[in-house]
């Protein structure tokens, strides 16, 4: 994304949730990080990522969960076109030995 549609992207968020930032402990730079939201919505990662200064907000790509968003749909297209966002696959065991699927349940192979 380029500079000028990453800073309007950016003040709309944050002008329209009123988000503001406070870095303790450590300053915004241009080095590998990781950060994150709590994911009780699609909004945290567009607040984590208008908080960024204009220079690392460029070089900063979110990352995905493939299963999720993996279908052929514009919402995919926005996130991994205009974001670059990386798409991962993702498997979830439960300490109860049971995936939940499309088709139901699926038990897990005891070792």
């Amino acid at each position: 994304m380029n500079a000028p549609a990453s800073s309007v992207i950016a003040g709309t968020v944050q002008l329209l949730t009123g988000a503001s930032v406070c870095w303790v402990g450590c300053h915004p730079e241009p080095r590998q990080r990781v950060y994150f939201g709590n994911h009780t919505s699609h909004v945290d990662s567009l607040l984590v990522w208008s908080a960024l200064p204009p220079a690392i907000r460029i070089l900063t790509r979110p990352v995905g969960a493939g299963d999720y968003w993996g279908g052929p749909n514009p919402a995919r297209r926005l996130l991994t076109r205009f974001f670059g966002a990386v798409l991962i696959a993702t498997m979830v065991f439960f300490p109860h030995g049971v995936v939940p699927t499309l088709g139901g349940w699926w038990k897990r192979r005891q070792r």
